[in-house]
């Protein structure tokens, strides 16, 4: 990441001369998605309870609310916002109220466009730390939850189907009766199913791990995925030749293809389209799983990758960001359990999931999972088509 990236934040610029505020413009405008200017701090403390911006730059000096009591302001509302400070002053009296406040990000002026560039940066991987945070607290409270609900309802479900076979077994196969509870219990165990599912979620499914080949997997499942996908939507698969075997559970890993599948065809919903199905090995460092979907304890090294690509729809980063949450679904009420169950089995296999995603111009999946040292020699054979 450079300081001349592009980065997907809010800006609010605090000066009380347009000059300034005018050459911060200029030099951010590439750089982030909104800059926002405020005349002096009272504006500015305005203008960022309307807004919200994702980080805030100002100046120290200004009339009316300087740049330390605007600080404070925004402090008492967002904590934990960067703030960069500006000043031409030779002096540092400022330092320890401002580092009080938590600022510890300083431009000197006038400013350099490279200095303030790289406080940018500084302040969006705060940023962006603060987000992965937040959402990895969110799942592992859904998944708590999810994990919960799922182990009582599993218990509830066991008397209920328990108690049906009982009466199905006492009956005489001539009763009426049989056929309602029969229903009862196709319901149950389907009801069952959905208990499993939240268990996914939760990453407390039950898994037996084996040595599998996930080239094989897909060539096994090719006539089901063709029988999934509708006429009109193309499936390519690209699967790599040189591909390690992988320690995963093999039932677990064809749910990952088969919801994810479901999800790139409702993304390409009655128009013609197509869905890539590929895999591979890559080398991840640090930069790449950053970007990624996963538990913290994710290292750098080598991962074999299973991608599912689509030309549908696409997603923004909103919907991105709720993804993999419980029941979210934009396409059906009640709906949703498929990715969350698809991100509690990837963590479970201590993968990630990295996601390229542009609305209207289709979305990419790609999930990771470690390459064991052991089995890394170990190659299997594949096809392609």
């Amino acid at each position: 990441m450079n300081p001349a990236a592009k980065y997907p934040v809010s800006i609010l610029c605090v000066d009380d001369e347009p000059a300034n505020t005018d050459l911060i413009k200029r030099h951010l405008a590439a750089c982030v998605d909104e800059i926002i200017v405020a005349a002096d701090g009272q504006q500015g403390h305005e203008l960022f309870l309307k807004h919200l911006p994702d980080m805030v730059l100002t100046d120290l000096m200004m009339p009316y609310v300087d740049g330390l009591q605007m600080s404070r302001m925004v402090r008492s509302v967002a904590p934990k916002v960067p703030i960069i400070l500006m000043t031409s002053c030779s002096s540092i009296d400022f330092l320890p109220e401002a580092i009080d406040i938590g600022i510890t990000q300083f431009l000197p002026k006038p400013l350099l466009k490279n200095k303030l560039l790289t406080a940018v940066k500084r302040c969006y991987e705060t940023v962006e730390l603060e987000r992965r945070l937040l959402n990895a607290q969110k799942l592992e409270s859904l998944g708590v939850l999810a994990g919960g609900v799922a182990h009582n309802f599993n218990n509830i479900l066991t008397a209920i189907i328990g108690n049906t076979d009982l009466a199905l077994n006492l009956l005489p196969p001539s009763s009426p009766v049989k056929e309602y509870l029969k229903i009862i219990e196709n319901s149950a165990f389907r009801a069952a199913g959905i208990a499993k599912q939240m268990m996914d979620c939760a990453g407390k499914g039950g898994f037996k791990i084996d040595q599998i080949n996930i080239n094989l997997m897909l060539d096994g499942m090719r006539e089901m995925l063709q029988f999934t996908v509708p006429k009109g939507v193309a499936i390519r698969f690209i699967l790599d030749d040189q591909l390690p075997y992988l320690k995963a559970d093999s039932e677990q890993m064809r749910q990952i293809v088969t919801n994810l599948v479901i999800n790139a065809v409702e993304a390409v919903e009655n128009r013609d389209g197509s869905i890539t199905i590929s895999t591979g090995i890559m080398e991840c460092d640090h930069a790449y799983l950053v970007d990624c979907w996963h538990d913290n304890g994710v290292e750098e090294g080598r991962y074999v990758f299973l991608e599912i690509a689509d030309t549908g729809c696409g997603m923004d980063k909103e919907i991105i960001a709720k993804l993999f949450d419980p029941f979210f679904s934009t396409k059906f009420i009640g709906r949703g359990l498929g990715m969350a169950a698809v991100f509690g089995i990837v963590r479970s296999h201590k993968g990630a999931i990295h996601i390229v995603s542009t609305p209207g111009a289709g979305s990419t999946f790609r999930i990771l999972f470690p390459a064991s040292a052991e089995t890394a020699a170990c190659l299997a054979g594949g096809s392609h088509a």
